[in-house]
């Protein structure tokens, strides 16, 4: 159940962020590259783009996460503990690519959209009210995947999920150095 609500986020987060793309897209067909508007209506939307891109970079979680989690759970590290498999022959490569790789490359991919579709709606705007709209809804489809895991965390999705979740948030069960657990 948990692959499932994962994907249903990546699929919900990623046809937004598409759709939004494509719509401002066809927008700018007969004007400059991604219809960025050469007057704008005064110096205080320029401030703000230029704020809306600073909050933009530092609230993108969804790709230093992702890269974050390739470099905990890659080699050496004690990744089948972690997703549950105690077993170290249950731990296969076909494992580690279905329980860490694929969900960490869709996560990687959100991110990506969603900031390269925050940086077009960012640019195109005119107006500061516009722009600010906008790039609150953008901020919401990127958080859609962590406002499903809180409610999960807290019990709210059920008890297997509570528990999946419960795993997932403890960061001190991840070792780096699979040695580590040999020694202590």
């Amino acid at each position: 159940s948990s692959w499932i609500l994962g994907f249903a986020s990546f699929i919900c987060q990623m046809t937004l962020g598409v759709m939004i793309l494509i719509g401002q897209f066809r927008e700018t067909e007969d004007s400059s590259i991604f219809g960025v508007p050469f007057k704008v209506n005064g110096p205080s939307v320029r401030v703000a783009q230029f704020l809306a891109i600073i909050l933009c970079l530092s609230t993108q979680s969804d790709i230093l996460n992702s890269v974050r989690s390739f470099l905990l759970l890659g080699v050496g590290s004690n990744w089948a503990e972690v997703i549950g498999k105690e077993n170290r022959q249950e731990a296969t490569c076909w494992l580690w690519i279905v329980r860490v790789g694929l969900p960490n490359i869709f996560k990687l991919c959100e991110g990506l959209v969603v900031t390269f579709a925050s940086f077009v709606i960012i640019v195109q705007n005119k107006d500061t009210i516009d722009l600010l709209k906008d790039f609150t809804s953008l901020a919401v489809i990127s958080e859609f995947d962590n406002i499903l895991f809180h409610l999960a965390l807290n019990g709210y999705l059920g008890e297997e999920l509570l528990l999946q979740t419960t795993k997932i948030a403890d960061e001190n069960r991840i070792n780096r150095d699979a040695d580590a657990d040999a020694d202590a």
